[in-house]
């Protein structure tokens, strides 16, 4: 029972129209819940644990070294609000926010589906900015963020390896909530 404009079924576009009314974190929750559920076992269960393993490496710091068997050495990495190219760079930048910058930084996933080769992660990242490292000096008191982010990590089902990684976050709220600049401003 698909719509004929989307892979969707009818019931959760259904559901988007009706909860588009109530807050929209009460949409974003049941939407993704719904797709979760329903979505979740398109891709193999190899594609979901590369991909899986790979999500937590990075957001707990570990680096390219933690990182990189879970990944093609060529593997990009691509967001409009950050300069990384490449996977092992942006590895390397989370490493540095997770041991240095914030080093209580933590993540929350709220929700994870998949496709054939793709998974995404709709997560919140948590941290305080309580070490030297950042564009400005550490606040007195050290100021705490919440940023809503997503992953969507395509995995090549041939070689069970990382081929890229697309984030999108809200830079403007987390950025503001530890009082530093936009990159590009001073």
């Amino acid at each position: 029972n698909l719509c004929r404009f989307s892979c969707f079924p009818s019931f959760l576009l259904v559901s988007l129209h009706f909860f588009t009314t109530t807050p929209d974190h009460c949409c974003f929750d049941i939407i993704t819940r719904v797709t979760h559920s329903y979505y979740f076992n398109m891709a193999s269960q190899s594609v979901i644990d590369v991909a899986t393993a790979f999500f937590e490496a990075c957001e707990t710091g570990k680096g390219w070294e933690g990182c990189k068997e879970f990944a093609t050495a060529d593997a990009t990495f691509e967001c409009a609000v950050l300069p990384q190219k490449r996977l092992d760079e942006y590895t390397e930048w989370m490493k540095g926010l997770v041991s240095g910058i914030a080093p209580d930084a933590k993540y929350e996933i709220l929700s994870k589906t998949s496709n054939e080769t793709q998974v995404v992660f709709v997560c919140l990242f948590h941290g305080t900015h309580t070490l030297p490292g950042g564009p400005v000096p550490v606040a007195d008191p050290p100021k705490k963020m919440s940023c809503p982010y997503t992953y969507t990590i395509t995995v090549d089902p041939a070689t069970n390896k990382v081929t890229s990684l697309y984030k999108v976050f809200d830079i403007f709220s987390g950025f503001s909530a530890w009082g530093w600049p936009l990159p590009g401003q001073n």
